[in-house]
């Protein structure tokens, strides 16, 4: 399972039940990262994306982020659990295909062994927060940093984080 979260600097996710933050050029990186986003910009047909397993997995709590595009989400209550259940049953995707979940409401760490891969959109800025991200990062690699140019926010630093292989040493 690869899951995508936006954190402020200090990696808060959520203050008083509301997002830190959103960005239209966020929530589009996202549908890339799912894979329902072509080379060129645009969306590829919702019935391919759905065929392909090229949906972004969500929680109600997210769906205002992706207006007009509900086609391109699989929206349940707790995507982390449906997502795991889904994958080790490989039902709703293709075999090859990993779900990909944007989580702002939930608890990673009861999920931390499925999470194979982690994405950051870090808004570079402080905001207060009473819900933190919960996972450990040292148990990943951190293997891309990339700026994005975002709507709401200058800057976006987009960090893509791999679990280790068991055994590994840093």
């Amino acid at each position: 399972m690869k899951v995508l979260v936006c954190v402020e600097e200090r990696g808060g996710t959520l203050f008083n039940g509301r997002r830190q933050s959103s960005d239209r050029n966020v929530s589009r990186d996202m549908l890339r990262e799912a894979g329902s986003l072509l080379p060129d910009g645009s969306l590829m047909p919702a019935e391919e994306a759905m065929s392909e397993g090229c949906r972004l997995w969500i929680s109600p709590f997210s769906k205002k982020l992706f207006r007009g595009k509900t086609d391109y989400l699989v929206m349940v209550e707790n995507p982390l659990q449906e997502a795991l259940e889904d994958e080790k049953a490989e039902k709703r995707f293709t075999g090859h295909q990993t779900i990909t979940v944007f989580v702002e409401d939930l608890d990673l760490y009861p999920y931390r062994e499925a999470i194979r891969e982690l994405v950051l959109y870090r808004w570079n800025r402080t905001y207060p927060f009473d819900r933190k991200l919960d996972i450990d990062l040292s148990e990943y690699e951190l293997t891309e940093t990339v700026q994005l140019a975002g709507f709401s926010h200058d800057l976006i630093t987009k960090e893509r984080y791999v679990r280790k292989k068991e055994g590994a040493h840093e």
